[in-house]
């Protein structure tokens, strides 16, 4: 079961890469420098979309679905929409600069 749950997060990683964010595959690379440099720059974006995701379910949780018991979306889909909604709102920059800092420190 364990094993199953480390592999079902790199599914989850390769899914935020391909469609549910990112969208590696429309960028068409296939010189292995720049991909590599692509991907270690994904890499740390997913991480930071995750955990501003975990940072905003301790402010207010995502809800679960009483059906499946599951939650509604994945912290990471949380923290990307929440950065993207940032970096599209001009008005918030503040809180933008105020939750990147934090994110480096949590």
């Amino acid at each position: 079961m364990e094993y199953y749950k480390e592999r079902w997060q790199i599914e989850t990683l390769f899914k935020a890469l391909k469609t549910q964010g990112f969208h590696l595959e429309d960028t068409h690379l296939v010189d292995r420098k720049k991909l590599a440099k692509l991907l270690a720059l994904l890499a740390i974006a997913f991480v930071w979309c995750y955990k501003a995701g975990i940072w905003l379910d301790e402010k207010q949780p995502i809800r679960i679905l009483k059906k499946t018991g599951n939650r509604l979306y994945s912290f990471f889909k949380y923290g990307f929409d929440y950065i993207q909604h940032l970096l599209l709102n001009s008005l918030k920059k503040q809180e933008l600069k105020y939750v990147f800092a934090f994110l480096l420190l949590y």
